[in-house]
């Protein structure tokens, strides 16, 4: 699969409703998990990072623009 068509096969994905609620909530768990400056802990850090990885992942896949909602390094 080139990668056209795997950005199609995202966009089919994720533009749907049930694609979109999956997106949601992807969003919102990734909120959950706070890194804690009292205790830190190194991999705390990591998993976050990749969570907003992915989520970027799956922005660009799909042309969705980051705005100040969608975006949760700015939501904090």
């Amino acid at each position: 699969m080139n990668q056209k068509e795997l950005k199609e096969t995202y966009k089919t994905i994720f533009n749907t409703p049930a694609g979109k609620a999956v997106f949601n909530d992807l969003h919102r768990i990734s909120n959950q998990s706070r890194v804690d400056q009292d205790a830190p802990n190194p991999y705390a850090c990591v998993y976050k990072i990749a969570q907003q990885a992915l989520l970027k992942r799956i922005e660009n896949m799909c042309d969705i623009e980051r705005t100040e909602n969608s975006n949760i390094i700015e939501r904090r």
